[in-house]
């Protein structure tokens, strides 16, 4: 907090708005680090005229995070399921729309947005909708549901004037980690179900 005050007194206005929608897209970003790399990013963008490439989404943005241009926005555990929906438990769309409403409101052509959104789908919620459905919708409805959403929100970035992409879903890994999915989905028939994706 206090960073920003002084941010606020001390740079200009230009420079401010251009470090809103790095700072405002999680509670992870306040540390003065990040703060001052967001800084560089953007002079780095604006001096040399280079567009910023942000990704936004869930938790593997991070392995975009301090590598020149990227503008890592992560939004919390997000589904591609549900993006396009007004309100879900993560406020994912809202919080998505509200970065994308602020980054370089000047020249939206320029920046690229690259979404990292799927795992979380492809991992546990395809599945969790599967059971939870009492099995109404198959498998690969619910993936063809899935997709069509995420292609519509999409379409929305689109025609908003930004230049979307779309990062591959991350293969499975063994960790260890089971969480409390039944056995049956770790890790072998996640491989299995990541091939339908």
């Amino acid at each position: 907090m206090a960073i920003r005050i002084w941010a606020n007194e001390h740079l200009p206005q230009w420079l401010l708005r251009h470090l809103e929608p790095i700072e405002s897209i999680s509670t992870s970003i306040t540390n003065f680090a990040c703060l001052i790399y967001s800084f560089y990013l953007i002079v780095y963008s604006l001096a040399f005229n280079k567009p910023l490439i942000h990704v936004i989404g869930d938790s593997h943005v991070l392995a975009f995070r301090r590598i020149r241009p990227f503008s890592v926005h992560h939004i919390g555990p997000a589904t591609a399921h549900n993006l396009k929906r007004l309100k879900s438990t993560t406020n994912s769309n809202e919080k998505l729309f509200t970065i994308i409403d602020k980054i370089s409101k000047d020249d939206k052509a320029s920046n690229m947005v690259i979404l990292v959104f799927g795992e979380i789908d492809c991992r546990i919620h395809i599945y969790q909708q599967f059971k939870e459905n009492d099995e109404m919708y198959t498998i690969s409805e619910l993936i063809d549901m899935t997709i069509s959403n995420y292609g519509e929100v999409i379409e929305q970035i689109r025609k908003l004037g930004m230049n979307p992409c779309v990062y591959s879903v991350p293969p499975p890994q063994k960790t260890g980690k089971q969480l409390w999915l039944p056995a049956l989905f770790y890790p072998r028939n996640t491989c299995r179900h990541n091939q339908d994706v």
